[in-house]
């Protein structure tokens, strides 16, 4: 690792900018070379905005050029500025994380450094690494060059893909790409057959223990368990039987697809662990539903439930004991179980991180409102949070 101290400037709400990097190598990297940095082309919720690729992003890159050189005409001044994140890794953007870590993007060597910070145990660290080091059975995942436990860091090659959009009308783009690549992380090891009613039992009591235990937020608390309740009573016993617990990406979302035009690439694999297998799947689809407003939001709720029939079609001809969707809402409720349940893991890792899950909630019951078409399961009188 070098000695060195580099200084790193916020310039967006999670992106900094190496003080040591010159205007025109800034300008030529953001545009050439950080085609992977998502929020530089998708700035907006409403789909047909994020159609303007080149337009978007030379918009955010002057933009982002020109906040840079007013914070180093303040660094030159001698100003105090509080959004500066110094580290003795060099490269010319870092991204903060919300674990609390943060990636050094080198584009010169093709680098990525993710370092973690003092706050989180080696062990949590030795787990990250363990991860990464697993996802490289999938050939979908980028390649680990180095880690180093003591130092708190891995370094991994960096893919400088764009990052693909998927329009709602456009579903085949998103089946014939997204399909595969969930396939290909669910066949990357052996799947472990389970029976659903034990890993249903084993996931409610893992979330009221990781509820009690680190969630401080008596509201939030409530909220939880209320909702949990809620999934108890409309679950279906003996109805699915057995199921496969697959390799689950745990964060596949449009940010972290890379494709250009023959290859995909999936980055950030820090969530990894065997789930169900519909997972990764409803994780994109409820990502975007989440961030998508109006018409858009209402599309993707409606075509949601013949998205899952068309996916369970596809991957029965690559995993056994997938079957048919005899309960598509205990699957649903699997998945929520198995959110809430990462969400407070990722919580027990970072208490500062602010808890999150509540929102969520109030997502999840808006998906079961149109689906199970009548009022929302549960009406507890809590408010947004």
């Amino acid at each position: 690792m070098e000695k060195n101290k580099y200084n790193y400037l916020q310039v967006h709400s999670s992106l900094y900018i190496n003080s040591n990097t010159r205007m025109l190598m800034l300008i030529i990297y953001l545009l050439f070379s950080a085609k992977s940095i998502y929020f530089l082309d998708r700035i907006h919720k409403y789909p047909f905005i994020n159609s303007f690729v080149l337009l978007v992003r030379t918009i955010r890159v002057t933009q982002i050029s020109y906040i840079y050189y007013k914070k180093k005409q303040l660094l030159k001044n001698h100003s105090e500025l509080s959004s500066i994140i110094s580290s003795n890794i060099n490269g010319q953007c870092l991204i903060a994380l919300r674990q609390g870590e943060y990636k050094v993007i080198n584009f010169k060597n093709k680098k990525v450094v993710t370092i973690f910070p003092e706050k989180v145990q080696l062990e949590d660290v030795q787990k990250q690494i363990n991860n990464l080091i697993k996802a490289q059975s999938c050939d979908l995942a980028p390649e680990i060059l180095n880690w180093n436990l003591q130092e708190r860091c891995i370094v991994e090659s960096y893919i400088n893909y764009r990052i693909p959009f998927y329009q709602f009308k456009s579903k085949k783009k998103f089946y014939v790409e997204v399909f595969p690549a969930l396939v290909n992380i669910m066949t990357s090891h052996v799947p472990k057959v389970i029976s659903s009613e034990l890993y249903f039992q084993r996931l409610v009591k893992d979330i009221h223990e990781l509820n009690n235990k680190y969630n401080k937020n008596h509201k939030h608390v409530n909220r939880i368990k209320a909702f949990i309740s809620m999934i108890q009573d409309n679950y279906e016993r003996n109805v699915i039987g057995d199921i496969p617990l697959v390799v689950s990406h745990g964060d596949f979302c449009d940010r972290n697809i890379l494709k250009s035009k023959k290859d995909i690439k999936v980055i950030d694999w820090s969530t990894l662990g065997k789930r169900s297998c519909y997972f990764d799947f409803y994780f994109i689809l409820f990502i975007r539903l989440s961030e998508a407003r109006g018409k858009y939001k209402n599309n993707i709720a409606k075509n949601l439930e013949m998205d899952l029939i068309n996916f369970n079609h596809f991957i029965k001809a690559h995993l056994d004991k997938v079957g048919d969707l005899s309960s598509k809402r205990n699957y649903r409720y699997l998945f929520y179980l198995e959110f809430i349940t990462l969400r407070l893991e990722e919580f027990s890792v970072n208490h500062d991180k602010r808890i999150d899950i509540t929102q969520w909630i109030e997502v999840f019951e808006y998906y079961e409102e149109i689906v199970e078409d009548r009022k929302s399961l549960i009406n507890l009188g809590y408010g947004s949070n």
